[in-house]
């Protein structure tokens, strides 16, 4: 009761400690989001990969490449066919969902003749 010049430093302090956690707090959850996007392109290269070993099977065993082209998503740039997968960049830090236009991660293969 008789040392009251400690009550204001030590409140400073314990204001200081708590927003010093709360933004190492954030700084984690946003790092974490972050990271959990940079992965993305392993999956979709996985996907990628196993597509165009079904697309050579079929081919090989022989299916018409009108027919395979319904079934793959293949497009054709400049006069050479390609296939083309991405995966649009989605915001889900606060709930919003971001441009389709803008993709997170795209792959482009030339189509085997």
């Amino acid at each position: 009761m008789r040392n009251k010049k400690g009550d204001i430093p030590t409140v400073i302090l314990v204001i200081g400690v708590f927003a010093v956690c709360t933004v190492g707090i954030i700084t984690f959850f946003i790092a974490d989001f972050h990271t959990a996007n940079s992965f993305v392109g392993v999956q979709i290269m996985q996907k990628f990969k196993a597509q165009v070993e079904e697309y050579n099977f079929y081919l090989n065993q022989g299916v018409s490449p009108t027919r395979l082209q319904s079934k793959f998503n293949i497009t054709k740039i400049d006069g050479k066919e390609y296939f083309y997968m991405e995966i649009p960049y989605q915001s889900s830090l606060f709930g919003g969902r971001g441009s389709s236009s803008s993709p997170l991660f795209s792959v482009r293969y030339p189509v085997p003749n």
